[in-house]
């Protein structure tokens, strides 16, 4: 179930997680598992055989300090998100 927020509720919850100590990481690891969460499905959506299987994680610089990003998975094991590729 997801809520409906105007934008102006949006800004106020984000700017009330930025006031929070690690605030600025957290806002930046939302981001993006939210990114990689569309990415996924938007990949998974052509193929009926392929769906999400979980997370993995891994170790990522944040802003002062580091933080554990949940990176997606799928059962056919061939999806690897774009924020991760290193060499075009």
């Amino acid at each position: 179930m997801s809520v409906k927020l105007t934008k102006k509720q949006l800004t106020t919850s984000i700017l009330d997680e930025l006031k929070k100590e690690d605030g600025l990481n957290s806002v930046f690891k939302m981001t993006l598992e939210a990114l990689m969460l569309l990415e996924r499905q938007e990949f998974a959506s052509g193929d009926l055989n392929n769906k999400g299987n979980g997370y993995s994680y891994k170790k990522s610089l944040g802003f002062g300090s580091g933080f554990r990003l949940s990176v997606l998975r799928d059962r056919l094991g061939v999806f690897f998100s774009v924020l991760f590729i290193t060499k075009l």
